[in-house]
């Protein structure tokens, strides 16, 4: 298995800027309270339905010792299958199409 790459806020706020034309300050707020709200929400234990994002729930909560807490949320992808469902191939798909 590969290296996993990880996805933090700062390159999140850049390619919010190139793929919206935004500047990068008014981008930048835009994604904090983006975040912000959406990290409320799921610790009150609201679902998330955000298409094409997936559907995200909080499956668990649990306190660290600094203080905080931490919260393990369940994503399923929008148009995902129960594998073995009539009719649906069980092998690995890729999730988007080569030409994107």
């Amino acid at each position: 298995m590969g290296a996993t790459r990880t996805l933090r806020k700062k390159e999140l706020v850049e390619r919010v800027v190139a793929a919206s034309g935004a500047k990068k300050k008014i981008a930048k707020d835009i994604v904090e309270a983006t975040l912000q709200v959406l990290g409320e929400a799921l610790a009150a234990g609201e679902q998330l339905v955000l298409p094409p994002f997936g559907n995200a729930h909080k499956t668990r909560e649990k306190d660290t010792p600094s203080g905080g807490s931490t919260m393990t949320v369940r994503l399923r992808r929008a148009g995902a299958k129960k594998p073995g469902a009539e009719g649906e191939e069980t092998g690995t798909e890729g999730l988007a199409d080569t030409a994107e």
